[in-house]
């Protein structure tokens, strides 16, 4: 059995409105908030996020040295969910992918969401990490991991592995710098190479995806061969 790594402090309740929301009382480095379900889970964009139970719903709260690092949480964090999800199932094939900025993606649906939170805290900078992975059930657009791989995996075995993988990450983080992460996050991305569409408040436009840059932004090949950078927004392969 996996446990929580050292230094991790791990509080679970069953019903919670969101687990970010919640974590927002709790600022502490390694604080740990699970739950049973959520009434008002959220994403991005502020939507909802279905929140049955038997799926794994977690925030993690981590010191971060100021905000400009706080984005490349965003790549770590879903590369240490494909490793969690590989160790529990014991499937090191399991076909994931990493869709650009914070989805992990199973046969090409969305399993597992991931909403980053800033907060300060006396003068220290603290990122909410919320995750939920569909492990026993899932929307119409999306999969859950017992019916799509037959694997039966506990909200608690889920969240154990994942936190003990993301700390892994971020030691390699700290050693290696983002680099590494970015490296291995573009040899797991959804669709490089292919034509994709983003969506802003105010236009949309489309490309050929060409990866992310050394900031995490993602790059568009336009049509006269130009890169363009987006740092927010919609993603939509066509």
């Amino acid at each position: 059995m996996t446990a929580f790594p050292g230094g991790v402090t791990h509080r679970h309740v069953e019903t919670v409105d969101s687990t970010n929301l919640f974590a927002r009382g709790c600022l502490e480095h390694g604080t740990v908030i699970t739950a049973g379900r959520q009434t008002a889970g959220r994403g991005r964009y502020g939507r909802d996020w279905s929140s049955p139970e038997g799926n794994l719903y977690l925030s993690l709260v981590w010191k971060v040295r100021d905000f400009a690092a706080a984005g490349q949480y965003a790549f770590l964090t879903a590369l240490a969910m494909a490793d969690a999800l590989k160790a529990a199932t014991g499937d090191d094939g399991l076909p994931l992918q990493l869709k650009w900025p914070n989805d992990v993606l199973l046969g090409g649906k969305k399993l597992c969401g991931i909403l980053l939170e800033a907060e300060t805290k006396d003068d220290q900078v603290y990122l909410i990490i919320g995750t939920g992975v569909n492990l026993a059930g899932a929307p119409d657009y999306a999969c859950d991991l017992k019916s799509a791989t037959g694997k039966i995996v506990t909200p608690q075995e889920m969240a154990q592995h994942f936190v003990s993988s993301f700390a892994a990450w971020d030691a390699r983080l700290q050693r290696q710098g983002f680099d590494t992460v970015r490296e291995n996050w573009l040899a797991q991305a959804h669709s490089i190479g292919t034509k994709l569409e983003v969506k802003l408040p105010q236009e949309a436009f489309s490309g050929k995806f060409a990866g992310i840059d050394t900031g995490g932004a993602l790059l568009l090949e336009q049509e006269n061969g130009a890169l363009r950078t987006v740092t927010s927004g919609e993603v939509f392969f066509t």
